[in-house]
């Protein structure tokens, strides 16, 4: 495994995902299986009185069996879904069940290198609210009762602190191993998609080569914007004409925006949106 995607839901995840794609990394679109192993193993230790970092035999075992089956299931799969191009896999695992996840995947795999894609509070609020689905249909309005999902749970009943959550979350886990993290600001790289897209590969030491910019063209979601004209791609001109970025100003109230700016103004300052 390559490389996790990591960051709060509706911040480009799936975007970055694409871009990937085209090149030689294919991106599986992963939310669960990796956080759900290392939820088990915490809740076993924590029924025995242990934190996670705790080793002993039982977790040692628990430890190689999980890698063993990341490696075995995912790579079984790549090799029948990998185009040519494609010579190594990864995963998009945004959420804060996979933010917690991050220290066990490290330790379970010495090379793999995660991915932080960044956005400002605002915009991740405001597409959050405007997209029908999020994982498994996450409430618009976030005022349901009938989810499934940790993640979920969280995002409709605290929507509002979600984000803060997440990335207070994933700041503490890079900052303690900063050579395994590539931070990437989405407003960043919707201004200059070439470069950014060439610095992540650079970090993944993989090839960069334009055509992985083609996702930019498309709309790949509902809350998402076409980028960069089909004609100016074609002609190898890489000229973006209209983001995501600032759309709260539109979409949300001025008590919305204040409020998500409540929550997370200690994160957000840290990743400079203060």
């Amino acid at each position: 495994m390559r490389c996790i995607i990591v960051g709060c839901q509706r911040s480009g995840t799936t975007l970055l995902r694409h871009v990937l794609s085209e090149g030689s990394v294919f991106i599986f679109d992963e939310n669960w299986i990796a956080s759900y192993l290392y939820r088990e193993r915490f809740h076993a230790n924590q029924w025995r009185g242990l934190g996670w970092e705790f080793d002993d035999e039982d977790t040692d075992i628990w430890d190689k069996k999980a890698q063993q089956f990341l490696w075995d299931t995912y790579h079984a799969y790549f090799r029948k879904v990998k185009a040519p191009h494609h010579v190594a896999w990864g995963m998009k695992s945004p959420g804060f069940n996979m933010a917690c996840a991050i220290p066990y995947m490290a330790k379970l795999f010495a090379s793999l290198k995660f991915i932080y894609l960044v956005r400002d509070p605002r915009d991740t609020f405001a597409s959050m609210e405007r997209s029908k689905k999020m994982m498994n249909y996450l409430p618009r309005h976030f005022n349901r009762d009938s989810i499934n999902s940790p993640d979920l749970v969280d995002l409709s009943q605290r929507p509002y602190e979600y984000w803060a959550d997440v990335n207070r979350e994933i700041l503490e886990h890079s900052s303690s191993m900063p050579d395994r993290f590539y931070t990437l600001r989405f407003e960043e790289w919707m201004e200059d998609p070439l470069a950014k897209t060439e610095a992540v590969c650079n970090f993944l030491n993989i090839s960069f080569s334009t055509s992985m910019l083609e996702p930019f063209t498309k709309r790949i979601s509902r809350s998402s914007v076409v980028s960069i004209s089909k004609d100016d791609f074609a002609s190898g001109n890489i000229t973006v004409q209209k983001t995501a970025v600032g759309r709260w100003k539109r979409d949300l109230t001025s008590a919305q925006a204040e409020k998500v700016m409540r929550y997370s103004e200690d994160v957000a300052r840290e990743v400079g949106y203060v």
